[in-house]
């Protein structure tokens, strides 16, 4: 600690605040967190931009979030349980026009 009584440098470090917060912000998980503080590391994977857009409006559909569809299916898939997160109805195939009358 430095003559002012502040920490400086390197001796600054959250757990000099205290060993339940994180860069001395309280940890959250819910959607009322404030930004940037949150009890996991985000992830980050890279979908094609017109499959990601198709899934935004599935989840809206089923009033659910991608965030939690995600870690739906990341539980089935390591077999911590066997429910796979809903999804909406399979849109109908557009049929092509016939000229035939």
């Amino acid at each position: 600690m430095s003559p002012s009584g502040r920490w400086s440098g390197s001796e600054w470090h959250s757990t000099n605040v205290a060993p339940s917060l994180d860069r001395g912000n309280p940890l959250w998980e819910d959607s009322s967190m404030p930004a940037g503080v949150h009890l996991n590391r985000a992830r980050t994977f890279r979908p094609d931009p017109d499959v990601y857009e198709r899934a935004q409006a599935a989840v809206k559909a089923v009033d659910s979030t991608m965030n939690e569809h995600i870690k739906a299916f990341l539980l089935w898939l390591v077999h911590d349980t066997d429910e796979l997160p809903e999804r909406p109805p399979k849109p109908e195939k557009k049929r092509p026009h016939s000229d035939r009358s």
